[in-house]
Formats: structure tokens, sequence, C-alpha cells
């Protein structure tokens, strides 16, 4: 069976994404994170089943610091994880999760830590 999430979301992280270091529990992980930290708006892009269409993302707020990451790279719940992009260290206070389990992506609200 195709992984239609895989095939969609590859491209646009290998395009878009930036380097990041996730850690947790003394495990520390390189990963790559689409970069919304100054914030989005209430509709964003995201990359799966209908990528070309701008969905509503429940339970974010335009002004939160968000990192979108993929379920490939951190299958376990990153809530409570640290993220670091640039040497600059967040707190994923909060990971949602968007399509398939292992396939989608966690949406990580992310506090300064």
């Amino acid at each position: 069976m195709l992984d239609f999430e895989s095939l969609l979301l590859d491209p646009v992280y290998a395009a878009l994404g930036v380097d990041a270091t996730f850690s947790k529990d003394g495990v520390a992980k390189e990963v790559r994170v689409l970069d919304h930290r100054d914030g989005i708006e209430q509709t964003v892009f995201i990359a799966g089943r209908r990528a070309a269409a701008m969905q509503q993302v429940p339970g974010l707020n335009a002004e939160d610091a968000v990192v979108f990451v993929r379920q490939a790279e951190l299958p376990d719940n990153p809530r409570g994880g640290t993220i670091t992009i640039d040497g600059k260290p967040y707190k994923a206070m909060n990971a949602l999760q968007k399509g398939q389990p292992g396939h989608g992506e966690w949406a990580c609200v992310l506090q300064e830590a």
C-alpha cells in the first residue's frame, strides 16, 4: 500500500524544513521541522491528504510559536521535550497529532526554555 502522506510530506520537509535537535529523557535526536516560531495565521498550509487545500488547525492560536515535525521522525508524543533550533531551546508545551498515526505530523506549541 502506498504511503501518500510520506509522498507529500517528504518533499515539503526537504525543501522548507530546518534542522533541529529534539531531546527528551536524556536522549537527543536530529530532526527536520517546519518552523513557525513567529506565529501562524488561523489557516496554515498542512501537507497531507489534502495538501493543496488550506485547512483550519484546531487548538492553535495565531500567536502560538509552532513547529511541525514528522511522526516518522518522532513516533512518540513530543510533549515535554526540548526542541533546539539555531542553538535556541524551546519546550514543547503541547503536541497535536495531524494525519495518520506514524505517518502524519506533530504540531508542537513551543515556549522558550
